[in-house]
């Protein structure tokens, strides 16, 4: 008997532990009538609709916007097709741009068009990319490509890069 009382009890702290974390902790906001909550943006998610075509042969170290979080997905692009121009920090892109085996096929040229920008959390951007390029490259420079970009470290980089089945 005295076993099922502790697990009753045991129960009722656990539930009242987990009343206070799911209920309490969120704090109310006074809204006016006909007001919403609007979470301001932490990113800049102005961007141009235009194609960007980057060939090896034509590659220059310059970013063609001034949106930095786009300009991180610029530099991965610039550097996934060079990886020896002076912009391709190992800090600021994934660790696979780098790789130096000629059986990836690594491309020549790239070309994407931005389709549209999701804030994940405060640090995190995803960067939705339609893409065409001329190599292998992981399959992750055509068809929809993702471009997850986060400023957590003090300035922008590309995380991770990844491709939606068409």
């Amino acid at each position: 008997m005295k076993k099922v009382g502790m697990i009753i009890a045991a129960l009722a702290v656990a539930g009242v532990a987990y009343y206070f974390y799911e209920y309490m902790s969120h704090k109310a906001v006074d809204l006016k009538e006909g007001e919403a909550a609007v979470v301001a943006p932490q990113f800049d998610m102005v961007f141009e609709s235009s194609t960007q075509t980057f060939k090896k042969d034509e590659l220059n170290t310059d970013c063609s916007t001034k949106n930095a979080a786009v300009c991180a997905v610029e530099a991965t692009v610039k550097c996934s097709i060079n990886p020896a121009l002076p912009i391709c920090d190992k800090s600021k892109m994934p660790d696979f741009v780098f790789m130096q085996d000629e059986s990836l096929g690594r491309p020549r040229e790239i070309s994407y068009q931005i389709i549209s920008m999701k804030q994940i959390d405060k640090n995190t951007l995803e960067v939705h990319t339609q893409s065409t390029c001329d190599g292998q490259w992981f399959g992750l420079c055509s068809g929809k490509v993702i471009y997850v970009v986060d400023d957590a470290k003090g300035f922008f980089r590309v995380k991770d890069v990844y491709a939606l089945a068409q």
